[in-house]
C-alpha cells in the first residue's frame, strides 16, 4: 500500500481487512496484536507517519543497536507536543537501542542519537544511561585500584578507546566530571614498575583527554596530562600485542618445522642442509621477543 494515508479511516480500513486475511494463513499472528496496531493507528498513525518514514528512526526503534549515521531529522513543521508524544510513547523502545549500543561500543551511533535525536530521549530514559555509565567508570576505578586493571583492559576495551570519553560529555555536559577525575587519580596514584602495566595506564590517561570538561579545571589537568601518557603509552609493548608476538613466532616454527620434514622426506640432502635454517630461525626469534 505505498500510498497508504493514515489520516483516512477507509485506508486504515482497508489495513484492517489485509492483516486479519493473514491472520488465517500464519498463526504466528496474534489477533490481540493486531487490533492493538489497529487501535494505535488509529489514534496516531497519521501524526506519527513523518517518523516512521525516517529510516534512523526506525533503526532506533527496533531497538537491536545497529549503526546510524549522521544525518540530523527534520523537524520542520513538527510540535513540541508531537515531538514529546512519539518520544513517550517509544521510550522503552529508545532506551533499548540505548543500552545496546553501549553493550556494543557503538559511540558513534550515540554520538549521533544524543546530538540529532536527543527529542527521542526522556528525562528518564537519561538517567538511567547515565548511570549505566556511572557504573562502567566506576569498574576502571576499581580495577585500578585493585591492579586487576591488566585482565581487565583486555576484556574491556572501551577503557582505553577515545570514542567512550568522548561521548560522555554528550551524554550530559557535566555529569560525568567527577568520574573522569577519579579515574584521572586513580592512574596517579597506582603507577606500576612494569613498563607493560604503565603502558596500559597511558593508554588509559591519553584516552581520557577526549573528554570534554565543564569544569576549565579538569579540562587544563586533561590537556597537560597528554604529553605524560603519549610518553608512557609508547614505552613498550603492550599485554595483547605481546601474547601477539610469540603467537606468531611458535606458528613460524611450526611451518618451518612441517617444511624441513617435507623436504627430508623427499630425500632433499642430509639433516646438516637445514641446520643453518634452524639456527637463523632462532636467531629471528629471540631478536623479535627482544
Amino acid at each position: 500500500m505505498p500510498n497508504l494515508d493514515l489520516n483516512q479511516e477507509s485506508d486504515v480500513i482497508r489495513l484492517e481487512k489485509i492483516l486479519k486475511a493473514e491472520i488465517k494463513l500464519n498463526n504466528h499472528i496474534n489477533i490481540n496484536d493486531v487490533e492493538q496496531l489497529l487501535d494505535f493507528l488509529r489514534k496516531d498513525g497519521g501524526k506519527f507517519a513523518v517518523f516512521f518514514q525516517n529510516k534512523t528512526i526506525r533503526t532506533i526503534l527496533n531497538a537491536k543497536g545497529e549503526t546510524i549515521n549522521f544525518a540530523p531529522f527534520d523537524r520542520r513543521g513538527l510540535s513540541e507536543e508531537t515531538l514529546n508524544s512519539f518520544a513517550e510513547t517509544f521510550a522503552s523502545n529508545v532506551e533499548g537501542y540505548l543500552r545496546e549500543c553501549i553493550r556494543a561500543g557503538a559511540w558513534f551511533s550515540l554520538k549521533s542519537l544524543f546530538i540529532n535525536y536527543s527529542f527521542l530521549v526522556q528525562d528518564s530514559t537519561r538517567e538511567n544511561i547515565r548511570q549505566l555509565l556511572t557504573l562502567k567508570n566506576k569498574s576502571i576505578i576499581q580495577a585500578i585500584y585493585t591492579h586487576q586493571f591488566v585482565s581487565f583492559i583486555d576484556f574491556n576495551r572501551f577503557c582505553r578507546d577515545a570514542g567512550y570519553y568522548g561521548i560522555l560529555s554528550i551524554v550530559d555536559p557535566s555529569y560525568f566530571d567527577q568520574d573522569i577525575l577519579e579515574i584521572n587519580n586513580a592512574i596517579y596514584q597506582n603507577q606500576e614498575t612494569s613498563i607493560e602495566r604503565l603502558k596500559l595506564l597511558g593508554e588509559v590517561l591519553y584516552a581520557l583527554t577526549y573528554y570534554n570538561a565543564h569544569s576549565e579545571d579538569l579540562q587544563a589537568t586533561l590537556a597537560n596530562n597528554q604529553p605524560v601518557a603519549l610518553k608512557w603509552a609508547s614505552m613498550g609493548p603492550s599485554t595483547s600485542s605481546g601474547r601477539d608476538n610469540h603467537t606468531i613466532i611458535f606458528v613460524s616454527y611450526i611451518v618451518a618445522a612441517i617444511l624441513i620434514i617435507i623436504l627430508m622426506a623427499a630425500g632433499v640432502g642430509g639433516v646438516s642442509i637445514f641446520v643453518p635454517i634452524v639456527i637463523a630461525i632462532a636467531r629471528l626469534a629471540s631478536r623479535n621477543i627482544r
